[in-house]
């Protein structure tokens, strides 16, 4: 009878476990006390909802919360690793997902322009991808595993579909001001200031214009798949953190 020990990676040791636990609690401290501070007592947040865990953590207090708790859980596991002995790939592996998120949140924060977004987004893409590795490494159970594909698959399938509604709208993708309520302020701003012109020199240019603008039923559903990417976001690093140090007890 073969061994389960000599298929796929071994058990996680004492010392990796105790580490993984104790980096378990500065993420779960991490996801209670970055939003709290963010809607609740930093005087200057915009307090926007729904919103991403990136744009949350993008300046102010929350920022700086999430900054050192991340860094605490993420510093527990890699010392954990060099004292457990793991493979020298392996742990420079680790820190390339550290640096990664740390490119994504610090060095390229969210809402500085077009192009600050797109390397915000392919940084952050890149390191939500690094926690597949990091599944099977550390044995995470298959439901904590299916949970953690199942959100990043519908959360990267509805931000393409934000994208092409916007794109399809007319509306900006990327930067500042394009979440659905400052969208939804920006049409309204537009549609009084061009009616008001247009109505003063041609009425059926008007009546035109208002049968071809972005209907407010679109802005409504693109409320709706913040609120669900949001929602995706959260579970999908829920997932990899309620499973990460469940490897020990397989």
């Amino acid at each position: 009878m073969v061994s389960t020990d000599m298929v796929g990676p071994a058990p996680l040791d004492d010392i990796m476990a105790g580490g993984l636990m104790c980096a378990q609690r500065w993420f779960i401290a991490c996801f209670v006390l970055s939003p709290f501070v963010y809607y609740f007592l930093d005087p200057h947040s915009d307090r926007r909802f729904p919103a991403t865990i990136s744009w949350t953590i993008r300046k102010g207090s929350a920022k700086w919360t999430q900054h050192l708790l991340w860094g605490c859980g993420w510093g527990s596991a890699l010392e954990a690793m060099a004292r457990s002995g793991q493979p020298l790939w392996w742990q420079a592996f680790a820190w390339q997902f550290v640096l990664t998120g740390a490119l994504a949140c610090a060095v390229f924060p969210v809402g500085l322009g077009p192009a600050a977004d797109l390397r915000h987004h392919a940084a952050a893409l890149a390191y939500m991808l690094n926690h597949v590795p990091m599944l099977a490494h550390w044995r995470v159970p298959l439901l904590y595993q299916a949970g953690f594909y199942m959100s990043l698959s519908f959360f990267i399938g509805i931000n393409v579909v934000q994208r092409r509604i916007k794109r399809a709208a007319g509306l900006p993708s990327h930067g500042p001001g394009t979440s659905s309520g400052e969208l939804r302020q920006m049409l309204e701003e537009r549609k009084k200031r061009d009616m008001k012109r247009l109505k003063g020199a041609h009425s059926e240019a008007a009546e035109e214009y208002e049968d071809g603008y972005v209907a407010p039923w679109v802005v409504t559903m693109l409320w709706w798949l913040e609120l669900a990417e949001q929602l995706l976001e959260n579970a999908l690093f829920m997932f990899f953190v309620f499973g990460m140090n469940r490897g020990a007890k397989a």
